[in-house]
């Protein structure tokens, strides 16, 4: 029997689909890092309607969500943090929460306005049929290669970054329901505010640090921080915008180190500058007209 081959579109929405699934099982991957060591690992999981969540990893859990409740894991041990915040250093390099439809999916940190994404054959993974789409870039780094299953529309596979990235599903079961216990959190808690460079952020205490944002935008401004070094006072920022932009902030004369390709995925335009103090870049989905740029850089004053 021959398959209708879908459109970006019709993918895209059976992708969105997903994220009304009760499923489970194990995510597998491996990232190449610039300074050549390898992150590997698995991830096990189990997802419901509704934003429930549990990952885990090595029989630990990392991240777990009912609704408007969650917790993840920091060095110090679980905390709870913003139902709506889903990037943590634990989660790293990729997590099974970028696999289903919903704002966490990888499918909506691709760039996928200037080139639309192609079908270009078929695949079968964790022993199910899946489209094998290609999704152009600009450049190599920028390419990404997805498998999506055909009756869920859940990301199966995933290879990306220049051949630095790779992931995939390697088993999988569709469920009826989950024990609802399941996506809550009854272990201890940490209270801990340190806020280290090699650990997940404590986001509040990140706005402690006094930084320069934009006060313009087309359609308003707010920034959510992502990382930072209260020391050197190196952030990276995404904007509370259409698009969500980054920007990052680093001291002149110093590397820009806080900063993780994986974040900036489907980012493909940058401007950069500097003032007396830091070195400053802006990370677009797409291009800014130089009077855009100009007023946006204009705007800046620390709050």
């Amino acid at each position: 029997m021959n398959l209708h081959e879908p459109t970006w579109l019709e993918l895209r929405e059976l992708h969105t689909r997903s994220s009304e699934l009760w499923v489970s099982g194990t995510l597998s991957y491996r990232y190449n890092k610039r300074d050549g060591s390898l992150d590997q690992g698995l991830w096990s999981f189990q997802h419901g309607p509704n934003d429930r969540w549990r990952i885990e990893r090595s029989g630990a859990v990392h991240y777990i969500r009912r609704g408007g409740t969650a917790y993840a894991r920091f060095d110090d041990g679980m905390r709870a943090t913003h139902a709506d915040k889903t990037r943590f250093v634990s989660l790293l390099p990729i997590n099974p929460m970028q696999f289903l439809g919903g704002p966490a999916s990888i499918l909506s940190a691709l760039n996928t306005e200037s080139q639309t994404p192609n079908v270009i054959g078929v695949a079968t993974i964790a022993e199910r049929a899946a489209w094998h789409v290609q999704v152009p870039g600009p450049s190599t780094d920028t390419t990404a290669e997805i498998d999506i299953d055909q009756e869920t529309g859940m990301v199966l596979g995933l290879r990306g970054l220049g051949g630095m990235l790779a992931a995939s599903i390697i088993e999988m079961r569709v469920h009826e329901s989950i024990p609802d216990d399941r996506f809550a959190w009854n272990g201890p808690t940490a209270r801990s505010r340190v806020v280290e460079r090699s650990s997940v952020v404590d986001v509040s205490s990140l706005r402690d640090i006094p930084v320069a944002v934009p006060r313009y935008w087309p359609t308003g401004v707010g920034y959510t921080p992502h990382a930072g070094d209260a020391d050197t006072g190196e952030l990276i920022m995404i904007l509370d915008v259409e698009d969500a932009p980054i920007l990052a902030r680093w001291p002149i004369g110093s590397p820009l180190t806080l900063l993780d390709r994986l974040l900036v995925v489907g980012h493909a335009y940058t401007v950069d500058w500097t003032d007396k103090t830091w070195n400053w870049r802006l990370y677009t989905r797409v291009p800014l007209a130089p009077a855009e740029f100009d007023r946006i850089r204009d705007s800046m004053r620390e709050r």
